[in-house]
């Protein structure tokens, strides 16, 4: 559970290791991660195809094991006008493991339920790697539901 900087790329042995490039990546950014989520699908699988529309803030995903795609997180309200690209790993390679991350606004006592910032993590089965694919702004006010439809 840690992963590996071979200079091309991190790398990790599980899901858990996309929480830690996450936590790497969001420290960049200054959006420091506060609450996780592994994608799972309703059939127990953890291996995904992800589509990506970073200018629409959209994201979706398909199992791999039984078929099933799913508009992650609030994407359902941004669908419409987006673009879908097809994520694939430096390897060219896909599934992927995918690990969601939010980071919240401070409150007054300390932080809100409410997101600031959005990331999705993957990690390749096939090499290993860990990246971040996608991070955006996010005004979801309960990120507690949010993560609950990732």
């Amino acid at each position: 559970m840690s992963i590996t900087n071979k200079g091309e790329g991190y790398f990790g042995t599980c899901q858990e290791d996309i929480r830690e490039e996450l936590n790497r990546h969001s420290m960049i950014d200054g959006y420091e991660i506060h609450h996780f989520k592994d994608v799972v699908c309703q059939c127990g699988n953890t291996t995904f195809t992800l589509h990506i529309d970073d200018v629409e803030c959209v994201a979706g995903r398909t199992c791999i094991s039984c078929g099933v795609q799913h508009v992650m997180l609030d994407g359902e309200d941004y669908l419409e006008d987006a673009e879908l690209y097809h994520a694939i790993c430096a390897c060219e390679s896909e599934p992927f493991e995918i690990t969601v991350g939010v980071n919240l606004y401070p409150d007054d006592k300390g932080l809100s339920n409410d997101v600031r910032w959005l990331y999705i993590g993957c990690r390749c089965p096939k090499c290993n790697q860990v990246g971040c694919y996608a991070d955006w702004k996010n005004e979801f006010n309960g990120y507690e539901k949010l993560l609950s439809n990732a």
